[in-house]
């Protein structure tokens, strides 16, 4: 039975990880293999237009799904090598260790890419723990400003109540005023009158008229 009978191979997966098109053409011109078996051998590997881009990949596929894929790939190869020339079977060997050499190079990039992203998201989270931090410090201050506002509203507003009743007494005080000016124009009237009499008087008793 052949080895890589089944569309998985011989772990029945079909593999995921991307190898482009010119790696391809690269591996086929290092490694002496025809470009026809390298695709072949790649059945069960996406082509790299059909795919995301590697950054949006970080959130789709771990690195333990990449050496699984890998392991499986190799397996595939080397069962597939089983039934063909020596010269072949080793031209797949060559292939198979260059595509595990890219493979774990991409496997660290993404790692090491992962680890920048949780530094990143540290950061990120003590940032805004720190903003919460002066948030609250903020709305406590808001609250004391609030309180305090609410005191001076209510002694502006004892003030304005101050005020009106001065005013009232004001007007109660011009009021009186009004009437004692009133008062000592008639008091100026009457004097006005008594001195003309007076007057009258006097030079009646001078002139000796009745």
């Amino acid at each position: 039975m052949n080895p890589t009978s089944g569309q998985g191979g011989l772990l029945g997966v079909r593999p995921t990880v991307v190898i482009p098109q010119q790696q391809l053409q690269d591996l086929a011109a290092n490694s002496h293999a025809p470009l026809q078996l390298l695709q072949q051998a790649h059945g069960g590997l996406a082509v790299e237009s059909d795919v995301p881009t590697k950054r949006q990949r970080i959130n789709d596929l771990s690195v333990g799904s990449d050496v699984t894929v890998l392991l499986q790939l190799q397996d595939k190869l080397r069962g597939r090598s089983v039934n063909l020339p020596s010269n072949e079977g080793r031209q797949h060997e060559a292939s198979l260790q260059v595509i595990r050499r890219s493979l774990l190079d991409e496997s660290r990039e993404l790692i090491d890419h992962a680890s920048k992203l949780r530094d990143v998201n540290a950061h990120l989270v003590n940032r805004a723990m720190k903003l919460w931090n002066e948030y609250a410090v903020l709305l406590n201050e808001h609250s004391s400003l609030s309180k305090e506002n609410s005191s001076l509203s209510k002694e502006n507003l004892s003030m304005v109540n101050q005020n009106g009743s001065l005013t009232k007494e004001n007007i109660s005080i011009l009021k009186e005023n009004s009437s004692l000016k009133k008062e000592n124009i008639s008091i100026l009237k009457e004097n006005s009158s008594l001195k003309k009499e007076h007057t009258y008087y006097k030079w009646r008793s001078m002139t000796g008229n009745k």
